[in-house]
């Protein structure tokens, strides 16, 4: 007996040692815990894309509000113009 098809399945409360299954039941099993990997990385794969897309969303809203915070600074440092004059008739 293979080591990596020594395991039990448990359905509705019941266990079944692998190997005692039909071939039908075997692939069944296998198609299910294929599913549930593929479940797990899709889930690793969501965390990864929502901490990404935080990341970039929080740097927009750095980026929108940093020229509204440097608007004021910017004013103060640029050189004044002197008012135009007009000549009186």
């Amino acid at each position: 007996m293979s080591e990596e098809n020594d395991f039990t399945v448990t359905v509705d409360g019941t266990e079944h040692k692998f190997n005692d299954l039909n071939d039908e039941n075997k692939l069944l099993v296998s198609h299910i815990r294929d599913l549930d990997s593929q479940v797990e990385q899709l889930n690793f794969r969501y965390e990864q894309l929502s901490a990404s897309k935080s990341f970039f969303s929080d740097k927009l809203v750095q980026s929108l509000k940093a020229p509204a915070e440097d608007a004021p600074q910017e004013a103060e440092a640029a050189p004044q113009e002197a008012p135009a004059q007009t000549e009186s008739a």
